[in-house]
């Protein structure tokens, strides 16, 4: 029988991704199954079954120990029995999850009745055998589970709530509009440590130089290229890259390090509040440097 670790890599090839079995990853995937099953022993899942679902969404874009470590084994288990039709996992999933949507749209709306519409709709979405691989399998396990049933449960409501005050023909060619399309993982994170990242990144933003804000400024703002940047320093394209790298790599650093000393986090959410800076860290450089009070600072250097 084919170890897991095999089963992870073979996976991850198909996937078109390079990788190896490395020391300690066997130990770690078991680690990963035994809390999944330790949670959830009424879903009745192959090991194997669970270890080729992880790689179709492991975080690719950290090194692969650190991405399994950071998998919240227990909600993608139930996920994953979700997907695969597992009554357990189903039955578990709207045990735990669903009934939790009333207290999830309670400012939204405090009458059960969009609770009852959006749980309906999640259901179909969701658990319905032959659409669950298009819905309760867009969840990567990156983050709680929970929250994202809140956040998906969130824009489920708020799309209901329009498609009743349109006319009719809008409403039909709006209806399925996917909830899917967005990233409810990031909304999630945007909305619990939103205010925090802005003030961290604006805080690390002026501590840079106007020098090196004025050649972000140049580049993620005014949209100059490597190249015309270099003609206007006179330098070599090479460097205008090496020094924008160096200066984004510094904005991001001092931006992680003051939501670090700011909030009190757990390992894992500290994980997840570093995905939110990479992922908005260029989004927010441009808002920023499009400000006039960032473009004068950075005239009068």
């Amino acid at each position: 029988m084919a170890s897991l670790s095999s089963i992870l890599v073979g996976q991850l090839r198909r996937r078109g991704v390079a990788g190896s079995v490395t020391e300690g990853m066997e130990d770690t995937l078991c680690a990963l199954v035994a809390a999944g099953r330790a949670a959830w022993p009424e879903i009745a899942i192959e090991a194997s079954a669970f270890v080729q679902y992880l790689a179709d969404r492991v975080d690719l874009q950290r090194d692969l120990e650190a991405a399994l470590q950071a998998v919240r084994a227990k909600d993608l288990y139930l996920a994953c029995g979700c997907a695969h039709g597992d009554a357990g996992a189903i039955a578990a999933f709207e045990r735990t999850l669903l009934s939790r949507i009333p207290t999830f749209l309670a400012r939204l709306d405090p009458s059960r009745d969009l609770a009852d519409e959006v749980a309906q709709e999640l259901r179909e979405e969701l658990l319905v055998p032959g659409r669950a691989s298009a819905g309760i399998a867009v969840y990567s396990g990156r983050g709680d589970l929970g929250s994202w049933l809140r956040v998906v449960s969130i824009r489920t409501a708020q799309r209901l709530r329009r498609r009743r005050n349109l006319p009719a023909d809008l409403a039909a060619g709006r209806a399925e509009q996917p909830w899917r399309d967005a990233d409810p993982e990031r909304d999630y994170l945007k909305l619990r440590y939103g205010a925090a990242y802005e003030a961290a990144f604006q805080a690390a933003l002026a501590s840079l130089s106007s020098r090196e804000r004025l050649c972000l400024r140049l580049h993620y703002a005014d949209g100059l290229d490597i190249g015309r940047i270099g003609t206007l320093y006179k330098i070599h394209r090479s460097t205008v890259a090496r020094r924008l790298a160096d200066y984004r790599r510094k904005l991001r650093e001092s931006t992680q390090e003051r939501l670090r000393k700011q909030l009190k986090l757990t390992e894992s959410e500290y994980e997840s509040v570093l995905s939110l800076v990479r992922s908005q860290l260029v989004v927010s450089l441009r808002s920023a440097l499009k400000n006039p009070a960032h473009s004068a600072k950075e005239s009068s250097a």
